[in-house]
């Protein structure tokens, strides 16, 4: 954990700043999850995998008049698989990386260990606000764009798509935004340590005749292992109708250092509610080295006020991976949340596999 000695240091400081348990107002909430797995290679030679892991979370927020605290982190144990997975994922890097602690200390010469301790900062962020001004500094999101599984017009998003459904790392950045009018936004983001190179962009949204937003960015990327700036641009928009909504992004990278080589993303998406059934899906097309095809969708089922069903399918061809799964979640009983999810698929190394997971949580 590159920084994480510094962001305690901050967050302390922060903390104190805000008259956090004095003047200012504090929640803490915990989380406590267990879950087991079972995984299964549907091929030759033929082998099973089990697994497990219990993890505490933990959210702090604190507030002092015009500014605001948010800090979650999350400890970790992971036995067999679970275990196996976290090590592969650290061999192949990633800016969550630079705020994830672990026992034994990542070696990527030695072979996964049976059991981890991990220690994850998801989040560390203050914010403020004086009139039509905010600002926001830390470990956060830009939250940019308007996809739900991709999002090419957030020059500063980092998807993880390791469990078959997309989850938005946090990364460290600096936003100052604007409000001329209710309706109406101009932001200004700068991230200097973002994995794909440090960036800043400017990004203005609207809404245009109450049933639809639009927005255009605009900006710079250092291009990673050189001093070449990329130019960076966006567009956004979304159309809410009564029924079903339709949104989509757009992208683009020039190169003026590479006879302005010019490299776009598009993506479309849909969602639709129908009685208590929700329908979504986006499809991407990336340009990049060559042309690269991606899909999601999802449906969602509330079967009854305790139980909802929900069936995401992920491809994407580089590498080439397929997920497709069931959840069966439960709640409203107290406190406690269980999960239970079924998964086949297609991973990155081009093995087909099942798996299963039971899960446990405690909200306190």
């Amino acid at each position: 954990m590159k920084r994480l000695s510094a962001f305690a240091i901050v967050f302390f400081l922060l903390a104190t700043l805000l008259g956090v348990g004095a003047e200012g107002d504090l929640s803490l909430s915990t989380q406590v999850k267990t879950a087991a797995s079972l995984y299964s290679k549907i091929a030759t030679p033929f082998s099973i995998s089990l697994g497990s892991s219990t993890g505490l979370g933990v959210l702090l927020k604190g507030s002092r008049e015009q500014a605001s605290l948010r800090a979650r982190a999350r400890l970790s144990l992971l036995q067999g698989k679970e275990a196996t997975d976290l090590w592969l994922a650290l061999g192949l890097g990633g800016s969550g990386d630079d705020y994830l602690l672990t026992a034994p200390a990542f070696d990527a010469t030695s072979t996964a260990p049976s059991a981890i301790l991990a220690l994850a900062l998801e989040e560390l962020a203050l914010r403020g606000h004086s009139g039509t001004l905010s600002f926001e500094a830390g470990l956060s999101h830009a939250n940019w764009g308007t996809g739900k599984a991709f999002s090419p017009a957030d020059h500063f998003t980092d998807i993880d798509y390791s469990s078959g459904q997309p989850s938005h790392r946090s990364i460290i950045l600096a936003k100052a935004t604007w409000y001329p009018s209710p309706v109406s936004s101009l932001e200004l983001v700068m991230a200097p340590y973002f994995r794909l190179g440090k960036a800043f962009a400017l990004r203005g949204y609207t809404t245009l005749f109450d049933t639809a937003t639009f927005a255009v960015s605009a900006g710079l990327r250092e291009d990673t292992g050189s001093s070449t700036w990329l130019l960076l641009g966006g567009a956004e928009i979304n159309i809410d109708l009564p029924y079903i909504s339709f949104y989509g992004e757009t992208a683009i990278n020039l190169d003026p250092k590479n006879s302005w080589k010019l490299d776009y993303s598009i993506m479309g998406g849909a969602e639709t509610r129908i009685a208590d059934v929700s329908l979504m899906g986006e499809y991407l097309f990336d340009l990049g080295g060559s042309p690269a095809h991606s899909i999601y969708t999802a449906a969602a089922w509330k079967i009854d006020e305790w139980l909802s069903l929900a069936l995401p399918l992920y491809y994407t061809p580089s590498p080439e991976s397929l997920s497709f799964g069931a959840a069966l979640s439960a709640s409203g009983f107290g406190a406690m949340e269980y999960l239970a999810d079924l998964s086949w698929g297609k991973n990155a190394i081009g093995d087909w596999f099942m798996g299963f997971t039971l899960q446990a949580g405690l909200s306190l």
